[in-house]
């Protein structure tokens, strides 16, 4: 996906890739050590995506290590600053999740031309999500 273009919809990550997908766990790991043992496990039960929870010191590094060595479709969520934008896609992550709706988190992944997915939990964080050109969102808190 070509930097700048404004991605808008999960579906923008790989339309096949998704197709079907009914799980997306969501994980926070301790220890970068558990991603590869984690992501084989996943895959080896037919699961093709990940979401690694920025609440650990050790996110960035689990994301990197699934990215370089697993099929998976690694995101990184609760992404809450443009600067974990940055370091989530620097590390391989392919879509975002944010657990409000960020203008500055949305505006941060259109620009760098990774998929979002903000959390809403209000008719207000709605329809700033659908005036900032997003069509998938995330009902949050889950």
């Amino acid at each position: 996906m070509a930097p700048g273009r404004r991605c808008s919809s999960f579906a923008d990550v790989n339309d096949v890739q998704l197709d079907g997908t009914r799980i997306i766990p969501v994980v926070a790991l301790p220890d970068a050590d558990l991603a590869l043992d984690l992501g084989q496990a996943l895959s080896a039960g037919g699961i093709r995506t990940i979401e690694v929870t920025l609440r650990t010191p050790a996110a960035i590094a689990a994301i990197a290590r699934l990215a370089e060595h697993s099929d998976l479709l690694v995101g990184a969520g609760t992404v809450l600053t443009a600067e974990q934008v940055e370091l989530a896609v620097e590390a391989g992550a392919k879509y975002i999740l944010s657990p409000g709706f960020s203008a500055t988190v949305v505006r941060r992944c259109q620009e760098v031309g990774v998929p979002v997915i903000p959390g809403i939990a209000t008719a207000t964080e709605l329809q700033a999500a659908l005036e900032a050109g997003i069509t998938t969102v995330k009902f949050f808190p889950a």
